[in-house]
C-alpha cells in the first residue's frame, strides 16, 4: 500500500483542519519498522506553543494587578491569589513541554503517536471514549494487541492523517468486524458492520 492516490476524504473533519496534512515529508518521522513510508505527520504548531506562553504571562499580570489594587489582602489571601496562577503556569509549562514531544504520523495502513503504533486496516477494537472534561478519545487496538488512545479532536486537526486513519477504521469495522461502541457510530459516523 502506497497511500497514493490519496484516500477519499473522511467525513467530519474540523473546519480549521490543517489543509491536506502535508508539512514537509523530508523531515517526517520514520515509520514503524517494517511499515510503509510516512505520508502525513503532525507536531504542535508554533502558534499553539506561543499561545501557551501568552496565557502564562496574562495570568501573572492579572495576579500582580489584583495584588496592587487590593493591598489590604491578608497573607493567606495573597498566598491563595499567587498559588492559583503558579499552578496554572505549571500546568501550561507541562503542556508546552509534553506537546513539544507529541508527534503523530500515518502511513497508508498504520498510525503512530509518540512511538506507539497500530495497523489501521487490522483493528479489532475501535471505540470512542468520553473522558470527562478532557473530551473524547479514540481507542484503537490492532490484531497484534498494540493499542493507541488519542484525542479525537487532535486526530481530526490534520486532514490527511484523519483521512488515512478513518479509512482504515472503516475497513476494520466493515470487513474485519472490529468491536465498536455506540458513541463511535453516533459521533464519528462510522456505519455498522453488516452480516
Amino acid at each position: 500500500m502506497t497511500g497514493l492516490p490519496r484516500p477519499p476524504h473522511a467525513p467530519d473533519s474540523l473546519p480549521n483542519s490543517n489543509g491536506d496534512g502535508i508539512l514537509d515529508l523530508s523531515v517526517a518521522p520514520q515509520p514503524p519498522t517494517g511499515q510503509g513510508r510516512t505520508l502525513a505527520y503532525q507536531r504542535p504548531t508554533l502558534r499553539w506553543l506561543l499561545m501557551s506562553i501568552v496565557w502564562a504571562v496574562l495570568l501573572v499580570v492579572a495576579v500582580t494587578t489584583v495584588t496592587l489594587l487590593f493591598p489590604s489582602l491578608s497573607v493567606f489571601q495573597l498566598i491563595f491569589v499567587w498559588l492559583m496562577p503558579l499552578l496554572a503556569i505549571g500546568q501550561i509549562v507541562h503542556l508546552f513541554w509534553s506537546a513539544k514531544r507529541t508527534v503523530a504520523a500515518a502511513g497508508a495502513d498504520w498510525y503512530s503517536l509518540n512511538g506507539r503504533w497500530v495497523r489501521t486496516y487490522e483493528l479489532t477494537e475501535v471505540k470512542l471514549i468520553k473522558r470527562g472534561r478532557a473530551g473524547s478519545y479514540l481507542r484503537l487496538v490492532d490484531s497484534e494487541g498494540r493499542t493507541i488512545e488519542t484525542g479525537y479532536v487532535f486526530m481530526r486537526k490534520n486532514r490527511l492523517i484523519w483521512d488515512l486513519v478513518y479509512n482504515g477504521m472503516l475497513h476494520s469495522v466493515i470487513a474485519g468486524k472490529a468491536m465498536t461502541n455506540m458513541r463511535l457510530h453516533s459521533e464519528v459516523g462510522l456505519p455498522y458492520a453488516t452480516s
